[in-house]
């Protein structure tokens, strides 16, 4: 593996075996925009330096022409490896596409050596996962968007699998779930059914709601510069015959709990099953994220399992911010195994009953935060998350609320053993 700058512990490196290729190295801002090609081979997109002054040459310095941080800290020698015609220059840390045709392979520095990461949180098989400008522009823009191909549908289906041994308390790692609702023989098997943080009962699930490829592709959508930390999982079973879920927003039970508390949550939807208007799918009020305060408080007067109208919640919050519910516009995406939809915390969303006579529609819903919150002051926390708060502190505590993604390749400690496997993404493949 060829050297690189003392400084430098986590690198992106894209190399073909024909021809090298010729990488930028930019601000961390460069993190979350892609790279694009010039007359030296790539350009930063987000300072739009040309990445390198002129072309290199084996064994010349090269030095980022972006900003003052990264010309302090993102240096790097230009070595030809061992990996065919290899030339490592300095690089554009993480998010960024393929110029050439090549592969990007991510490997970090530890003791005795290097290790390469199957699962990245770009690539998956060798292909990048990167939201398009389009596709962060729609989601700010009505609150929510639809992937439908999120993870391969051969895990989907095993995540799945492990769905009835944990609503009949077989906890792999022996320890309980923090919310567990239903149970066999004292619940009505058509209700709807729920465990929270089910990543602290079973590795599967962690290796998917502890993702660091999803806080990678969290990150990217938010704009949050320091990572993402995991608020909790919601394991998610509507039988046939559930009844639908009231519409609410996921902030008032979360968001409000942290700041900063501008967009300091997102919602990752995965469907186990395919999601349809028929068994239940997920369904937006278009554009309710930016109606804020005055409709928070009818958040939690929502009744979640209702037979009743599923949407008289959000026809109230409409209400309270001046808007005619009439002209309230609602979606209804149909979700395939594998996809997800990523919706904001302040989204309105509900769902109807699953009207199918034998389709279940399994989800798990991985909710997380950007890196940096703490814990609200005064008020102090809901009992929910307050239960994990310190006395005389607002930290939030790694133990409970890890740290899944960061740019510098920063994950909580206990991850490496509470994930079962890595988990690749198919966004962008």
């Amino acid at each position: 593996m060829p050297s690189i700058g003392e400084h430098l512990q986590t690198s992106y490196y894209l190399y073909q075996k024909k021809a090298p290729c010729i990488v930028c190295t930019c601000c961390a801002r460069a993190q979350q925009k892609p790279i694009t090609q010039n007359k030296y081979g790539v350009q930063c997109a987000s300072c739009l330096c040309p990445g390198l002054n002129v072309k290199p040459k084996q064994g010349d310095t090269a030095s980022c022409t972006g900003c003052l941080g990264a010309q302090e800290w993102l240096k790097a020698r230009m070595e030809f490896g061992s990996l065919g015609n290899f030339a490592a220059s300095l690089l554009c840390a993480t998010k960024m596409e393929v110029v050439l045709e090549a592969m990007i392979v991510r490997v970090t520095e530890v003791q005795g050596g290097w290790r390469s990461h199957a699962s990245d949180p770009l690539c998956a098989s060798g292909s990048l996962t990167m939201l398009s400008a389009a596709q962060i522009q729609q989601f700010h823009s009505v609150g929510y968007l639809c992937l439908p191909r999120l993870i391969a549908p051969d895990l989907a289906i095993r995540i799945r699998d492990r769905f009835g041994g944990l609503f009949a308390g077989k906890f792999e790692t022996g320890v309980y779930p923090d919310e567990w609702h239903w149970r066999e023989g004292l619940s009505f098997p058509s209700a709807a059914r729920e465990i929270v943080n089910g990543w602290k009962c079973d590795r599967l699930v962690a290796s998917m709601a502890l993702s660091e490829a999803l806080g990678g592709l969290a990150s990217q959508l938010m704009g949050w510069e320091q990572g993402a930390r995991i608020a909790q999982d919601d394991v998610l079973w509507k039988p046939p015959g559930a009844r639908g879920i009231g519409y609410h927003q996921d902030s008032a039970y979360i968001s409000t709990q942290f700041l900063p508390y501008e967009n300091n949550s997102v919602t990752v939807w995965i469907a186990l099953d395919e999601a349809t208007p028929e068994n239940g799918a997920v369904e937006y009020a278009l554009g309710s994220h930016k109606w804020r305060a005055q409709a928070t408080e009818t958040a939690t007067d929502s009744s979640f399992h209702t037979d009743s109208d599923h949407r008289a919640a959000v026809h109230a919050a409409a209400k309270a911010v001046g808007i005619d519910s009439n002209n309230v516009q609602f979606e209804m995406p149909s979700v395939p195994l594998g996809g997800c939809l990523l919706h904001h915390g302040d989204t309105w969303h509900g769902s109807g009953p699953n009207r199918s006579p034998e389709t279940h529609r399994r989800a798990l819903a991985v909710h997380l935060l950007r890196r940096d919150v703490q814990f609200r002051g005064e008020p102090a926390p809901d009992y929910i998350y307050g239960r994990y708060a310190l006395h005389g502190s607002t930290q939030v505590d790694e133990t409970f609320f890890p740290v899944v993604y960061a740019p510098d390749g920063y994950r909580s400690p206990q991850l490496s053993t509470a994930c079962s496997e890595d988990v690749s993404l198919l966004v962008g493949a």
